[in-house]
């Protein structure tokens, strides 16, 4: 009876120390080893600057815990961000401008549409009644840098086959820079690495066919300019040069319709049509990038373009037979 019941004890103690064994790899797996995420477990740790940029239409950021796939669910992570030491807002898979997304990874995404300022995104995960740390990120959202025109359409309706002329000038459009042989597409503007090298003053030559020109502006000019950067207008009150309110993608048509559109049959210095009727009209657009926005006027580095817009007539010619 004693060698039974000495059997029995055994038994009991084996099953007690591999529970004791499985209780304790879960506790290390779910606590010390969350412990860890912060440093070698984690792709970008909370000492981390992440720095993304306004000008990509997305930055996406993968934190990878190691963990079986089954363990990335929604209800088991709790997301939040605080902007610029604001209030904390919570990050879901279906937010607006910072969202996640999983797949063997945890995958945070911020848009172009995210205003640029700080971002401290804090992870925690959940287990049970367990809620453990799971990561803090600091993202440094950029503002766009670009000030160059993706496109530019003078007509909702394209007629013939003229893409617009775009070339290299000087400051005061006088002289055209043959380094650069630019060119405007169908798909865009390719700048042919002017704005690599970053040229600053660009000739753009458009046509349309039997629009009036007195109160008139390239077509969804706001569309095409870089992330974050707004546009405006230069003319002239008794040959002095003035600016129109700045417009961007976030404007009324209202506001961009008077702030942008010209008349493009005279000289806006003088307010005279050209004497000679080849001489062509040039209206002075100024696009500012994001970042150059909160600088005074005098320090900030933009890109001037100076654009004409020629009414041309086109003429169709159709041959028929008939029987």
């Amino acid at each position: 009876m004693l060698k039974k019941d000495k059997k029995t004890f055994v038994i009991y103690l084996t099953i007690s120390f591999t529970l004791l064994l499985i209780a304790f790899g879960l506790y290390y797996f779910f606590m010390v080893e969350f412990d860890k995420l912060e440093s070698e477990r984690m792709i970008f740790s909370s000492e981390n600057t992440l720095n993304g940029s306004a000008t990509r239409s997305t930055d996406t950021f993968a934190l990878d815990y190691r963990l079986p796939v089954e363990f990335y669910n929604p209800t088991d992570f709790i997301v939040t961000y605080t902007f610029n030491g604001g209030t904390p807002v919570e990050i879901t898979n279906t937010s607006d401008y910072v969202y996640y997304e999983f797949e063997n990874r945890l995958y945070l995404t911020m848009t172009k549409e995210a205003m640029p300022g700080t971002y401290i995104i804090d992870v925690k995960y959940v287990r049970g009644t367990y809620t453990l740390n799971a990561g803090r990120l600091t993202v440094e959202k950029l503002p766009g840098t670009s000030g160059y025109l993706n496109n530019i359409k003078f007509s909702r309706f394209i007629m013939g086959t003229e893409y617009p002329v775009i070339r290299v000038v000087n400051a005061d459009n006088t002289m055209i820079d043959e380094t650069y042989l630019p060119n405007i597409y169908y798909l865009g503007i390719d700048y042919d690495n002017a704005d690599r090298n970053m040229e600053s003053y660009f000739r753009i030559d458009g046509e349309v066919a039997r629009i009036p020109l007195y109160s008139y502006m390239p077509v969804n000019m706001v569309n095409y300019l870089p992330d974050g950067a707004m546009i405006k207008r230069i003319y002239y009150v008794d040959g002095v040069p003035q600016y129109s309110p700045l417009v961007g993608i976030n404007s009324t048509q209202e506001e961009i319709e008077a702030s942008l559109s010209a008349d493009f049959t005279v000289d806006p210095k003088t307010g005279l049509p050209p004497t000679d009727l080849s001489t062509k009209v040039y209206i002075e657009y100024v696009v500012v990038p994001e970042s150059e926005l909160t600088k005074p006027l005098v320090e900030q580095n933009v890109i001037k373009y100076y654009i004409s817009v020629t009414d041309k007539t086109f003429t169709f010619l159709g041959v028929f037979n008939f029987w």
